[in-house]
């Protein structure tokens, strides 16, 4: 057996990969023997790992990456000579919940489509060596050429940016209402369809955001939040430990109203918020949570800064 991709795996299933090992070993494994001496680590790594519902749940998850390898050699052959998808593996306490890939039977150019359902948070390096975050109940949709003739996306939700830098090669985030383009920067974008405010906030560099008809350009520390409704553009200073606060399974506003954390909130713990004491739905408030606290902790600080009484049926939550 290859050593090499023996340890790379072991290393890969117990989460303590490297970014650069982890590009090593999927390019290992592109070939038939590679792919066959992968499976052989797996059934070791089993074997020797505790038999607990906590790692049995990390298994299940390890197996989900295994098939989307599988699909994308069936499916996508023509994309050898890209960079392979790596996967890239969060602390411990950080949710993720990759779906399948897919690839969406139409006429060139085929999509591929990344999503991160309600209640869990994703992590993607892109062909281009750009790294995405998806956030809870997000999608991001690009073409298969991505990184070689392009680097446009499609964002519905959450998405946190890190992109490899490129001047030939603009990497352009398009929302239902905006485009954001870069060359090489840090960025977050929220556009939920559901959500007035498209928001755009740089850790680093500069982007430009337009509509079409208006465009303003952000840096380092600002944010812009654009209105569906007013179709207008507000920058504004924040931040910078706040922007990408959710990658890091942290939840920080300065100012936000209630109804605006229940909508987060919801997304985060998979949880339907109502808000039937209207008189409190647009007070503001700020937050900071970093104790990874459940839904009942939060649902408690809310109580303590307005007096709000919350009613738990099921999976949806009345703050009256």
């Amino acid at each position: 057996m290859n050593n090499k991709l023996n340890q790379l795996a072991f290393k890969y299933f117990d989460g303590i990969i490297t970014g650069d090992e982890e590009r090593s070993l999927f390019q290992m494994i592109q070939s038939a023997e590679g792919l066959k001496e992968f499976r052989l680590a797996e059934q070791k790594w089993q074997e020797s790992t505790e038999s607990s519902t906590q790692v049995n749940q990390q298994w299940n998850r390890l197996r989900s990456r295994i098939s989307v390898i599988d699909s994308m050699k069936t499916v996508a052959p023509r994309r050898r000579r890209l960079n392979p998808w790596l996967f890239t593996t969060i602390a411990a306490s950080f949710v993720i919940a990759i779906l399948g890939i897919v690839i969406l039977q139409t006429p060139e150019p085929s999509y591929i489509t990344l999503e991160a359902p309600p209640g869990s948070k994703s992590k993607t390096v892109l062909p281009d060596s750009s790294v995405v975050w998806l956030n809870s109940g997000s999608k991001l949709a690009f073409a298969n050429s991505f990184g070689k003739n392009n680097r446009e996306l499609k964002l519905t939700g959450e998405g946190y940016f890190e992109v490899f830098h490129n001047e030939e090669s603009p990497f352009v985030v398009h929302t239902d209402v905006c485009d954001i383009t870069v060359l090489g920067t840090r960025f977050n974008v929220t556009s939920y369809e559901e959500d007035d405010i498209v928001r755009t906030s740089v850790v680093d560099g500069k982007v430009r955001i337009s509509n079409g008809i208006q465009a303003i350009s952000i840096t380092k520390g600002q944010s812009v939040e654009y209105s569906k409704k007013a179709a207008s553009f507000t920058r504004k200073n924040t931040g910078i430990s706040s922007i990408a606060a959710w990658t890091e399974n942290r939840l920080e506003y300065a100012d936000i109203t209630l109804r605006e954390l229940a909508d987060i909130v919801s997304r985060n713990y998979n949880v339907q918020i109502v808000i039937t004491a209207d008189k409190y739905a647009n007070e503001h408030l700020s937050i900071s949570l970093r104790n990874n606290e459940t839904l009942d902790e939060v649902l408690d600080g809310i109580r303590r800064v307005l007096p709000v009484t919350v009613k738990r049926q099921n999976n949806i939550i009345y703050l009256q």
